[in-house]
């Protein structure tokens, strides 16, 4: 007579940046083909020459900053401002408080209306953006990567009526709440690695995800891990409201029987909470 043993999978138990408690019955990942795909070209239609050529660049600009040496990429470190922009070192932060820290480095800058094909102030002086700091040494890098960031920023702006749409409003509900919105991106590197960057949600409304060849990113709540044996290069750009709009519930998604769930608060307190929250997670 045959038996069958069930074996219960370790349980996990995350404590997210945003004090969220989370918890696993395994720690195994769920493969990149259980992602549902949603094929958006019909909203959006661009030169995929272009936009290819537009990440190449990109992935050039990252290496040539992360190749840099330690102390000249320490002048543009994150520490320097409240902003969630700079240099970020390797292996400095711990989002999930477990014995290895997450083995990865970022550059992180935000919107800036200068590069906004929708706004274009040309006096606009950059050090009065966000407290954005800028590494010297690397000509055209800042132009450069701004011409990624204004083809996402196009392309998420378009998105945002068809959210819209989604949720039976009118298509512009949310055109003034993104008229100069948070929109901020990362160049990461991951050297190779065995260790998991720790699990974590984002802070805005959606991300969009260029990486190279090199697979590491797993399903939201998402981590990230290296296992190619090579570096490996991403890009996530981070779409949310402007700062001064309040984030409530939209009126199709309320009702006497459903009401709000969450106090109200403008998007930038929202974003300064979890800022500072990520920062401490060193």
């Amino acid at each position: 007579m045959s038996t069958t043993t069930t074996i219960q999978q370790p349980s996990l138990n995350l404590t997210l940046q945003n004090g969220e408690k989370i918890f696993f019955h395994s720690d195994v990942s769920i493969e990149a083909d259980e992602i549902p795909v949603i094929d958006i070209k019909g909203i959006y239609n661009p030169d995929v020459t272009e936009r290819k050529a537009l990440a190449e660049h990109t992935f050039k600009q990252a290496k040539r900053f992360f190749a840099q040496p330690s102390d000249r990429k320490m002048v543009v470190c994150t520490d320097l401002v409240e902003e969630y922009f700079g240099y970020f070192p390797m292996a400095r932060y711990n989002r999930n408080g477990k014995k290895k820290k997450d083995l990865m480095e970022a550059y992180n800058w935000g919107y800036n209306p200068k590069f906004d094909p929708e706004v274009g102030i040309d006096d606009e002086p950059d050090e009065c953006v966000f407290n954005i700091l800028w590494p010297k040494d690397l000509p055209s890098f800042k132009e450069t990567v701004y011409e990624h960031h204004t083809q996402l920023l196009t392309l998420a702006r378009r998105l945002t009526k068809t959210f819209a749409l989604a949720l039976h409003l009118e298509e512009n509900y949310f055109d003034k709440y993104v008229e100069e919105p948070s929109a901020a991106m990362r160049l990461r590197h991951y050297p190779p690695q065995e260790a998991r960057i720790g699990a974590h949600t984002n802070f805005e409304c959606f991300t969009f995800v260029t990486q190279d060849e090199n697979a590491g990113l797993e399903s939201t709540v998402h981590r990230v891990v290296n296992k190619a044996g090579v570096e490996r290069y991403s890009y996530p750009f981070f779409f949310g409201f402007n700062k001064d709009m309040k984030l409530e519930a939209v009126p199709t998604c309320v009702s006497d029987d459903n009401p709000m769930k969450y106090p109200i608060v403008s998007s930038g307190e929202y974003q300064k909470r979890r800022t500072e929250m990520a920062k401490k997670a060193v």
